[in-house]
């Protein structure tokens, strides 16, 4: 997957089946980008900036538009914290966040 318009496509899918799953499901639920081989032309334009990226819902509302939290330490210390992207897999090259991605997935 090395089309931008494909890239954006499966990120705005990982984006959405986690917000949607992550915090709501009874079953674990893994997110990643799968390629067929590593996307070499794009991957620093539009994949390498987000494969870190960490999230959690916030749950500070004070009123319709207002969160107390502004940095992770306002959050309630129990908060989850989920991964964007537990891994972004291809034949070619891995980039795990997660032990299970990195075992199942190794080529």
């Amino acid at each position: 997957m090395d089309r931008t318009d494909d890239i954006k496509k499966g990120l705005y899918q990982v984006l959405k089946i986690g917000a949607a799953s992550k915090p709501k499901s009874t079953y674990t639920v893994k997110t990643a980008l799968i390629f067929n081989i590593h996307a070499v032309r794009h991957y620093t334009d539009y994949l390498q900036d987000l494969q870190d990226v960490v999230w959690a819902l916030d749950t500070t509302k004070v009123k319709d538009d207002e969160f107390r939290a502004k940095t992770v330490r306002d959050l309630p210390e129990e908060t989850p914290i989920y991964n964007l992207f537990d891994g972004l897999i291809s034949f070619t090259k891995n980039y795990p966040r997660d032990a299970w991605i990195k075992s199942t997935f190794e080529f």
